[in-house]
């Protein structure tokens, strides 16, 4: 079976161009049935997220390459080669990107060219002087080497006879494939009624300019144009210029068949600016729809159409003919379509030049292979020759007598050395601008003192301390348990269950009393401990017993302070009979746990009123540590001024003081309005040094990627920490696939070799073994450091390539 290779397309399935429609169709006509050939489509892996390896009939080869622009032609060429390599008998190659590359292939391998040409690319406004001699060049090249040369409209076949004298096959591409699905859904894109459509790719030599204009000043046709605006400049201003016209609608462009069926069924003109190129595939999809054709007036679109269109020279013309309804008629167009543009007879005619080449042509190649080696060294010469000039790329070079470099290979022993160099990262800075509190803050808001962030490095804080109160005895309240120890050898006992029990055990109810058996309520809520003595003494004297009882305290559950924030064991703490002071509190909640004593600061909650106390202030100042707490204060030990939980903590405590007592109903609102208050100016501090940061106003320390890396950039080294190579080159990309050379990466660093000397020590990655890649967690980075991947040998090739299309000489790294 004969092996046949497409070569020059983007890839299957088809969403690009009309190569790529070209290949899908030759595959599902000629890659299935009983009379099947073996065929291979080169794709780019660039194209497509997925990579399947066969597509219906045909099997999909990939390459690492952009398919179109500079790349192509190293993507063609690679194709082209690795076709001859597999042993295919015949290569069908869609442009001439890649024919600089035939002789070569013709020289060491028996395989067959098919070139189908294309329009005539050089004549495009959109390529430099330089591209256009490359492109023709490459044309010539097509057509001599070529063993048949394709040619898609009679003019390009008449340029190829009358510029090469050389004979050519004509065959066009098919349209009916755009009638071959179903219409989709686009009610979402508001289509008007009865529209004329424009759809191309957005460049000069399409004349979308001279159509939207004509459009523009004839505003009761209305005007759908599908393109991709968004790919160039020229895009982009036309779609702006022309975008607010009621009557254009200008779309993105769209590759759901359904959806572009809908779209072209909906159309009743087409319009096609395209004036180079030969027959456009877009041109004969639409000669299928029947409906009258409007085309620039060029020998292409007239050869295409038959002469049986309607045809524009320029945008006033354009505006007459819709105006007029000057049109021709659709059903003819149509018919011209089914005649010549149909999928079955195009992918035929291709089949009949799939054969390998006869015995007797190869052994004449052989003797001609003289002029292949002449055609190969002269390739060779110019693009050897291309590489020194037009482009020149950068390296490390120890030969430079004004530049001493010492070049130094990366190893655990070297690393170790190149981290000894002194270097202290930058710390965050210790203050941010001062911030004016908002003059609608409370005047005891605007009081408080605000902490400032953990970032400034522990600077003192003012203190609000809590005003000193008296100790005073407790006092019994709802919830605690009270104990009636009774004297049963004195004959004092007491009534009910409890006769056999030296002590009883009550709890005080939320009415403030305890209930004893014969004695009844007794209100000690709110007493002391001496003054319920009595009380219960007196009781028992009025009813004519032995007031032989003591009241003890068993569980003390009404009166307790809380500790949170950065204390070993934060929760509830009860208050006893004795006073409890701070440091105590401290310790029962299991100690603090701050990293930093001065980074720190205790709030304490007392009623409406908030206090500080500063962590370094309260360790050096023991009268502070004895502070005496009381009933229901909240205490905060906040570290890195954690705002939201401190508020978040103080808010709960209030709320729960709350249920008991509906006093406090206003005291969330008010605190919340001062840690509010401190969390917008601990926000204004920020923002304050990051937009500082951001104008780079803040001096900060820099590394710097050049070469095959995927961007390059100034790397900011971080505050308070060292970053390493790995840090610097991943964060912004890695090495540049495949152009980056990972043999060669270079860290360039000025070191002082004595008082007045300087030199460049650049030290050198290889890390083709990727193990070697983790070497770059441990070196460390140091200001004013150079990152520097050299380009691979074939990048030179392809920037060559680039200079010539772009027309630019270019000296800079790239």
């Amino acid at each position: 079976m004969t092996k046949i290779a497409i070569v020059g397309t983007v890839g299957l399935p088809a969403n690009y161009g009309g190569f790529e429609t070209l290949a899908e169709n030759l595959v599902l006509n000629l890659g299935e049935g009983p009379d099947k050939l073996d065929l291979s489509v080169y794709c780019s892996t660039k194209a497509y997220s997925e990579h399947p390896t066969h597509f219906k009939g045909a099997q999909l080869r990939y390459i690492s390459l952009d398919a179109n622009g500079p790349q192509s032609v190293l993507y063609d060429a690679l194709s082209l080669f690795d076709a001859c390599r597999k042993g295919d008998d015949v290569v069908l190659l869609l442009g001439v990107s890649g024919a600089l590359f035939i002789p070569i292939a013709k020289l060491f391998w028996n395989i067959k060219v098919v070139t189908n040409i294309d329009g005539l690319e050089w004549r495009r406004a959109k390529w430099g002087r330089l591209a256009r001699a490359f492109l023709k060049f490459s044309e010539r090249i097509a057509v001599r080497f070529s063993d048949t040369v394709v040619c898609d409209n009679q003019a390009i076949s008449d340029h190829v006879t009358q510029a090469y004298g050389a004979q050519s096959t004509m065959i066009a591409y098919g349209g009916d494939q755009a009638l071959g699905t179903e219409p989709g859904d686009i009610q979402d894109l508001s289509l008007p009624a009865d529209y004329a459509l424009g759809l191309c790719r957005i460049e000069p030599e399409n004349n979308v300019e001279m159509i939207l204009n004509g459009f523009s000043k004839c505003i009761e046709r209305k005007l759908v144009f599908v393109g991709n605006w968004n790919a160039s400049d020229y895009g982009k201003n036309l779609r702006q210029a022309y975008s607010t016209y009621e009557n254009i609608a200008l779309l993105d462009p769209i590759y759901d068949a359904p959806r572009l069926r809908a779209i072209r069924d909906g159309a009743e003109i087409y319009v096609h600016g395209h004036s180079a190129g030969g027959t456009n595939p877009s041109l004969v999809e639409m000669m299928h729809f029947g409906i009258p054709v409007l085309a620039f007036d060029c020998t292409y679109n007239r050869y295409s159409t038959e002469d049986q269109a309607t045809y524009f020279s320029s945008a006033s013309d354009l505006r007459q003919k819709v105006e007029k309804n000057d049109l021709c008629d659709g059903s003819t167009i149509k018919s011209i379509a089914n005649k010549r543009y149909c999928w079955a007879q195009i992918t035929s005619s291709y089949s009949s030049l799939f054969k390998p080449l006869p015995t007797e042509k190869r052994l004449k190649r052989r003797r001609d292979k003289r002029v292949f080696v002449v055609a190969l060294m002269a390739l060779c010469g110019l693009l050897l020759s291309s590489c020194g000039v037009l482009y020149i790329s950068p390296s490390v070079k120890t030969d430079d007598d004004q530049f001493p470099v010492s070049i130094i290979p990366v190893s655990f022993q070297t690393i170790e050395t190149a981290n000894k160099s002194i270097y202290k990262p930058l710390s965050l800075p210790k203050a941010f601008y001062q911030f004016i509190p908002a003059s609608s803050a409370t005047s005891e808001v605007a009081n408080l003192t605000l902490p400032m962030t953990p970032q400034d490095g522990g600077i003192n804080l003012d203190a609000k301390l809590p005003p000193k109160i008296k100790s005073k005895p407790y006092r019994i309240g709802v919830g605690d348990v009270v104990a009636l120890q009774s004297d049963v050898e004195n004959g004092t006992e007491l009534p009910s269950e409890g006769m056999a029990k030296q002590s009883l055990g009550y709890s005080v109810r939320d009415d403030g009393a305890i209930v004893v058996p014969s004695i009844g309520a007794v209100q000690i809520a709110g007493r002391t401990l001496s003054e319920s003595n009595q009380l219960i003494f007196d009781r028992l004297l009025a009813q004519g017993r032995d007031p032989g009882i003591s009241v003890d305290i068993l569980e003390f559950n009404s009166q307790f302070v809380t500790l949170g924030g950065a204390v070993g064991a934060p929760g509830r703490i009860p208050l006893k009979m004795s006073p409890m002071t701070l440091n105590e509190a401290i310790a029962k909640a299991a100690g603090l746990r701050l990293r930093e004593d001065r980074a720190g600061v205790i709030l304490i909650a007392r009623g409406n009123d908030l206090y500080q106390i500063p962590m370094n202030l309260y360790k050096r100042t023991p009268a502070l540590q004895k502070t005496l707490l009381q009933s229901e204060d909240a205490i905060f030990v906040e570290e890195n001024y954690d705002v939201e939980q401190s508020l978040a903590f103080f808010e709960r405590q209030i709320q729960l003081a709350g249920v008991r007592n509906n006093e406090r109903s206003g005291a969330v609102a008010r605190l919340t309005q001062r840690l509010s208050h401190r969390r917008n100016a601990l926000d204004e501090q920020r923002r304050s040094f990051e937009m500082r940061d951001a104008l780079d106003a803040v001096p900060r320390d820099y590394v710097y990627l050049a070469g095959e890396t995927d961007g390059q950039a100034r790397f900011t080294l971080p505050y308070q920490r060292h970053a390493t190579l790995a840090d610097v080159l991943f964060s912004e990309g890695g090495i540049n696939v495949p152009f980056g050379d990972p043999r060669e990466i270079y860290i360039l660093r000025i070191v002082q070799t004595d008082e007045d000397a300087k030199q460049v020590t650049a030290y050198h990655l290889d890390s083709r073994n990727a193990a070697r890649l983790s070497l770059a967690t441990e070196l460390q980075m140091r200001p004013n450091d150079v990152i520097f991947v050299e380009e691979q040998p074939i990048a030179k090739w392809e920037r060559s390539l680039r200079s010539i299309w772009d027309l630019n000489v270019t000296h800079s790294i790239k």
